[in-house]
């Protein structure tokens, strides 16, 4: 894990002086606006002392003191529904692009490609890339209920606020954010309405809480299915930020390049950077195939010894496929780890895992069941791993598990 303040310190040194930090200086911007600072500061003494959140809302409303206001006042409320210290004190030091210590974040950097904190745009503000053609939303919902997915999104916005906003103080320059969204992939199953419900409810909550955070929003390699996402999510954006949307298809290296210099732009996107723009994880990595025949079953066998972690990861191919798992003891005492169940077809990769006591030993059987199906046999990939623990806890239930099966 990097530390934030590393990376701010770094960010820091990199900055470019230009027409942009003439324009975004606070030191400029106080005396500028002095009028509007001096009405926020007597309005939130106390409750909000950051110019640059004071700024932000100012800027995002056109510097009408009794619209910012409000806006800023539901801002607060929102924050205390939402536990936002608690947030913000969970978040503290990390680098936004260390995902997997947000709740829920070990999956979403799995399934859904993305780097928040990827390199400097020709301003310096924070060039981040995210790849939703990439995303694999039905792991995503399978796995992520949609309050957890909000939950993350909220940890993920509150972080990259922090860290956006310590960057600004130590430049005293105002650091806002160049998003590049890249569409290659994107189809109808990215695009069903519980996931366009969720990238709306994000938009939302990112519109009225986190203002002027964005620069630019580049969306590349926008394919035809874009136009449905687009006239879904373009009645949240307000006018402004409609405005710094750039919208392209697969001709987007000179855009690209326009805002973003070679050396901080990938070479996938026509740049001179080495470092690729995402991490994408290869779903196929250490599965067995198998073939259940019509009307059979399978039987698979783990050793298991004291104390030590079973997790498996199972997904049916082409029609669905029964599973069980027990346990049988070296007394040949059975006990069920996973009752049996339909692992539905072409839906998202079963996950589940079992720990052994400290006293167990014996054999985990895994049952893969196609009985039921007279003609059709069935295509399998399973993935089972063990470890072993250290000073394992007894467990005293041996059922005791965590399975994923009813989700």
């Amino acid at each position: 894990m990097q530390k934030s303040d590393d990376t701010v310190e770094r960010d820091a040194a990199s900055f470019v002086s230009g027409a942009y930090e003439q324009e975004n200086t606070m030191s400029t911007l106080l005396v500028k606006h002095e009028n509007e600072f001096r009405v926020m500061h007597e309005r939130f003494a106390g409750r909000e002392d950051d110019d640059y959140i004071l700024y932000r809302f100012l800027k995002a409303f056109k510097f009408d003191v009794e619209v910012a206001s409000q806006k800023l006042e539901q801002t607060l409320l929102w924050r205390t529904a939402n536990d936002y210290e608690a947030i913000k004190a969970a978040v503290k030091g990390l680098d936004p692009n260390d995902l997997e210590s947000f709740p829920g974040g070990k999956l979403i950097a799995k399934y859904f490609p993305q780097c928040t904190r990827y390199s400097l745009d020709r301003d310096s503000n924070i060039v981040g890339i995210i790849c939703p053609g990439l995303a694999l939303p039905n792991e995503i919902v399978a796995h992520l209920s949609d309050n957890d997915y909000h939950k993350f999104e909220t940890y993920m916005m509150v972080c990259l606020s922090q860290y956006i906003g310590r960057l600004s103080h130590a430049r005293g320059v105002v650091v806002r954010m160049t998003r590049i969204v890249d569409l290659q992939g994107l189809g109808m199953k990215h695009l069903s309405k519980s996931m366009l419900d969720t990238i709306v409810a994000s938009f939302s909550v990112a519109q009225s809480h986190f203002v002027e955070h964005m620069s630019h929003i580049i969306v590349i390699n926008a394919p035809a299915v874009f136009n449905i996402a687009w006239a879904v999510i373009r009645p949240v954006l307000s006018e402004r930020t409609q405005k710094k949307v750039i919208i392209s298809g697969s001709n987007y290296q000179s855009t690209l390049l326009k805002y973003i210099a070679p050396e901080e732009l990938p070479i996938s996107y026509g740049g001179n950077c080495t470092r690729p723009a995402v991490v994408i994880h290869d779903h196929e990595a250490g599965f067995e195939n198998m073939t259940i025949p019509a009307g059979a079953s399978i039987e698979k066998t783990i050793a298991v010894k004291p104390g030590m972690v079973v997790e498996w990861s199972i997904r049916s191919e082409g029609k669905d496929i029964g599973l069980s798992v027990d346990f049988t003891d070296e007394c040949s005492s059975m006990s069920v780890i996973c009752p049996p169940a339909r692992i539905p077809s072409n839906s998202h990769t079963v996950i589940g895992s079992w720990t052994a006591s400290a006293q167990q030993s014996g054999t985990a059987l895994f049952k893969f069941d196609n009985s039921y199906s007279r003609f059709t046999s069935k295509q399998v990939k399973v993935r089972i791993d063990t470890a072993c623990q250290d000073n394992s806890p007894e467990i005293t239930d041996k059922n005791q598990s965590v399975s994923l099966l009813d989700k």
